[in-house]
């Protein structure tokens, strides 16, 4: 038996067989403590979200006064020397 391949109609290379169907893909399996993980994110950001502006906005504020007093020290420092 003679089979002549040279006579077969070839279809571009991006479309692929024609005889070879694709198996459907199957989404990939997600680690078992995804809701262990999700759940300690889940109750950070609820924590996060749960602070009041007015407490947030406060303890900025009294940064920024350490810094300055800081600044402020360092550089009386550097004068008296």
């Amino acid at each position: 038996m003679h089979i002549d391949f040279w006579h077969t109609r070839r279809l571009p290379c991006f479309l692929g067989s024609p005889r070879v169907s694709q198996k459907p893909t199957r989404p990939a399996q997600s680690s078992k403590n995804v809701e262990g993980d999700f759940g300690k994110f889940t109750n950070f950001m609820r924590q996060l979200v749960s602070v009041p502006h007015f407490e947030i906005k406060a303890k900025l504020d009294a940064e920024k006064r350490a810094k300055k007093r800081k600044k402020a020290s360092s550089r009386a420092s550097r004068e008296t020397d």
